[in-house]
């Protein structure tokens, strides 16, 4: 009896497709059981410990004197409230590049202490950083190095946050009221403090001076000294020497020499 040829390429061919369905259904399985698949978007999945892939939750501290909270990351945004100097969040750094204007702003999406969430024009916060306030006034460097002096200054009582450390020093972010924007450089971080109620009694001084009406701002003095929670603070007495200043009641002397 002869051998047929045919038939046997015909069960050759019929034994490697098996083989090579069965190989391919092994592995897609493997793949399943470790997590993995063909499908290359990572976002917010779940891990095999249980967690997930978002990004770390991170404080955002606003910066400028009041910004607005928006519902829409562009500048026509619906108003939702407002951010104050000062003032602490939370966000996961998603943010947005609005174009709709000559000069393109950028906007992060964050969270209140009371839950409000929003977005805000990200320039006018500091993202994963720490409030402090100025206990004494101090020059400011270009470098962690006392030879690179500027003739740049940190009044007393100024509030900053600091964005980076090294040793003794600290890189430190601020506005002086008359200034129109922010001033950066290296202090001593011995000539800060970073104790709540000072931090607080320091933005909120910050805030009133940056009022125009004469009377807010002497509202808002009258405000912090009415406060007992803030008392305490190392910058009270200088408050009610502002006061003095606009009423014109009692002398007043220099601080932070």
């Amino acid at each position: 009896m002869g051998i047929n040829i045919k038939n046997i390429d015909m069960r050759t061919k019929n034994i490697a497709v098996y083989l090579t369905t069965v190989i391919f259904m092994l592995s897609f399985f493997s793949c399943k059981e470790d997590g993995t698949s063909g499908d290359s978007n990572t976002g917010n999945t779940e891990n095999t410990d249980g967690t997930d892939n978002k990004k770390p939750e991170m404080n955002v501290i606003c910066i400028w004197n009041a910004v607005s909270l928006k519902k829409e990351a562009n500048e026509k945004g619906k108003y939702i409230t407002t951010m104050y100097l000062g003032e602490v969040g939370k966000t996961y750094g998603e943010t947005i590049s609005d174009s709709s204007t000559s000069k393109p702003k950028e906007y992060i999406k964050i969270v209140l202490a009371d839950g409000t969430e929003g977005w805000i024009q990200k320039n006018l916060v500091a993202v994963d950083s720490k409030s402090y306030a100025v206990k004494s006034r101090t020059k400011l460097y270009q470098r962690p190095d006392i030879l690179s002096s500027t003739k740049k200054e940190f009044d007393f009582m100024q509030f900053v946050i600091v964005t980076e450390t090294q040793e003794e020093w600290v890189k430190v972010k601020g506005k002086k009221t008359e200034d129109t924007w922010f001033t950066e450089g290296w202090v001593k971080l011995e000539n800060l403090t970073e104790n709540e109620i000072d931090v607080t009694v320091a933005a909120l001084t910050e805030r009133a001076a940056g009022e125009t009406d004469l009377t807010k701002k002497l509202n808002a003095l009258n405000e912090i000294l009415g406060n007992a929670d803030l008392e305490s603070s190392i910058f009270i007495d200088r408050v009610r020497e502002m006061v003095s200043e606009i009423t014109g009641e009692g002398d007043y002397e220099e601080y932070g020499d």
